[in-house]
């Protein structure tokens, strides 16, 4: 029994017997719902009824959220009582439209109680109110809300988005950089409504640049239309010099490194670099240079990235199909195109790279055309915890579209997949899968080096670098990380790989795996990474940034 009919009980016992009104008739022509009238007709013609009966089921009438109002009144008649209801429901509604919705409305229709063809239910405005408000969460626009429902007078439900804008955007801490410069790395701009993406793919960019050690955003309402957002950065010094010590492969002694990296070089926003490698053993001699130069904005005009290089670079190779090491030294330089598309996290590049490679056995060119596509959509650069990126490369040397460019004739083609997958709060499993295929048209002899690796820090840890080598790669890492703090991610690491030179018969020794335990620390620059690696061996490797 409902808390009214307990409270009429109570009454009808206090007060004694009602009187009770029997009903001849029933005038509900003012319902317009042919169901509702029915169900009056039928529920209280030719019945003996009191007022608190009626007024309970007026009560009931209303609380269904479709009548707006509920009355009634008893007449009596040459002998016929007459009882007139008088009902007023809430509009059918003909169609649904939002104003100021910063997203696509089919995915806000599609939870929505309300729908063409029914009322406007009271009842319903809540929950529909507070499930459109975590959709607009959840695809990213936090700071929008519903302000208003109503139905317009042709039957219209009108449903009014409460949407800010970008009102403005400023920086404190700017002192040796140039505003303008900061300001086109924004994707959000003026009149624009805030959303998630653009606010995180924003901090990427200036927390990507070199000229800051941090960036902290701070957003305010000024009103309900209109939010300014505040970036506090802090200056670093990004002319340096870098200098390290480390030891040469195969009993070749050390080797002093050095990186000399000057900002502003020709115009504003440019960046050179040069990097040296000198080695000792009994004397000092050069092992290799390079000298890197880009624009991250080309001419600081246009959205492309252009960068060249030219390097010489001494090595210990293995000949294919040999197994003894020999001495090569490359030579060449490369150029590259990319164009970032930073609503879609996607990077399109190409360029060309000329390379000569030379050898007391060997000597050959390598003039190659590259295509790559980089997509990205991860929460953080330095420590993803959730997305994923992917990653194919395309190399074409000798010919490319039916033009000659001479040199050796093969192709390299190779897809990278990383997944991020929170499993707790503090613990993420990432998983990278990697395949490659190169093909080789010319007679040429040519080092190992010009086919996939496997093995080493980045793709096979408890074996050295290049260990293995072959045309046709496949390996997979699985790697759960716990994050201890904002600044320490303990890792267990699984590797395994196929590498050979063919796939029609594959012999178990071209199957290769290694596990171990390591540890990162996340700085704002580059995470350092230590691993400790089991194979056949125990190798400790040491690197900057994730694995992947």
């Amino acid at each position: 029994m409902g808390m009214l009919s307990k409270v009429i009980a109570i009454l009808l016992l206090v007060l004694g017997p009602i009187h009770a009104a029997f009903i001849h008739n029933v005038d509900a022509g003012n319902v317009s719902s042919e169901p509702l009238k029915h169900h009056i007709i039928a529920r209280f013609k030719g019945r003996f009824v009191h007022d608190l009966q009626l007024e309970q089921f007026m009560h009931q009438l209303r609380s269904k959220g479709t009548v707006k109002t509920a009355s009634h009144a008893i007449h009596t008649k040459a002998g016929l009582t007459t009882l007139e209801v008088t009902v007023e429901e809430t509009q059918v509604i003909t169609g649904i439209q939002f104003r100021h919705l910063p997203m696509w409305d089919g995915r806000i229709r599609l939870g929505l109680k309300h729908a063409v063809g029914h009322r406007l239910n009271y009842q319903w405005l809540v929950e529909d109110i507070e499930y459109m408000n975590n959709v607009l969460v959840e695809e990213g626009f936090p700071y929008a809300s519903v302000r208003s429902i109503q139905v317009l007078d042709d039957g219209t439900l009108d449903i009014d988005i409460e949407s800010p804008t970008l009102a403005g955007v400023s920086f404190i801490g700017l002192n040796q950089t140039k505003p303008w410069v900061v300001m086109r790395e924004l994707s959000l701009k003026n009149a624009q409504p805030i959303d998630q993406f653009s606010l995180d793919m924003d901090l990427e960019s200036l927390m990507a640049m070199p000229y800051f050690s941090s960036v902290s955003p701070i957003i305010s309402r000024v009103s309900s239309d209109n939010i300014t957002i505040v970036y506090r950065v802090k200056e670093r010094k990004y002319n340096r010099l870098d200098i390290g010590l480390e030891e040469l492969e195969d009993d070749q002694g050390v080797a002093i490194y050095s990186m000399f990296k000057f900002h502003h070089a020709f115009i504003y926003s440019d960046a050179l670099a040069l990097q040296t490698q000198l080695g000792y053993l009994n004397e000092f001699n050069i092992r290799n240079y390079q000298l890197h130069y880009q624009q991250p904005w080309l001419f600081n005009r246009y959205h492309i990235i252009a960068d060249a290089k030219a390097f010489m670079t001494f090595r210990s190779e293995l000949m294919q199909n040999d197994t003894q090491s020999y001495n090569t030294s490359r030579q060449g330089g490369r150029l590259f195109f990319t164009k970032p598309f930073r609503r879609f996290r996607l990077n399109l590049g190409a360029g060309v790279r000329s390379e000569r490679v030379v050898s007391d056995i060997s000597t050959y060119q390598l003039n190659t055309v590259s295509v790559v596509a980089d997509h990205r959509v991860v929460n953080a650069l330095n420590n993803p915890k959730q997305g994923h990126q992917t990653k194919l490369i395309y190399d074409r040397g000798g010919e490319f579209l039916g033009v000659a460019m001479g040199g050796v004739d093969f192709y390299r083609l190779s897809l990278e997949h990383a997944q991020f997958i929170p499993m707790f709060p503090r613990l993420t499993l990432a998983i990278r899968g990697f395949g490659g295929i190169y093909e080789k048209q010319s007679d040429e002899r040519t080092f190992e080096t010009e086919k996939f690796s496997l093995g080493g820090s980045n793709s096979l840890r408890g074996y050295r670098e290049g260990a293995f080598y072959g045309n046709y790669r496949l390996s997979f890492n699985i790697e759960p990380r716990f994050h201890i703090s904002d600044g320490v991610v303990a890792v267990a690491f699984y590797d395994v790989g196929f590498i050979n030179d063919t796939i029609q018969a594959i012999p178990k020794d071209s199957i290769h795996s290694g596990a171990g335990v390591g540890v990162r620390f996340i700085t704002a620059a580059l995470p350092l990474r230590f691993d400790l690696g089991f194979s056949d061996d125990v190798m400790i490797h040491f690197n900057i940034s994730q694995t992947f």
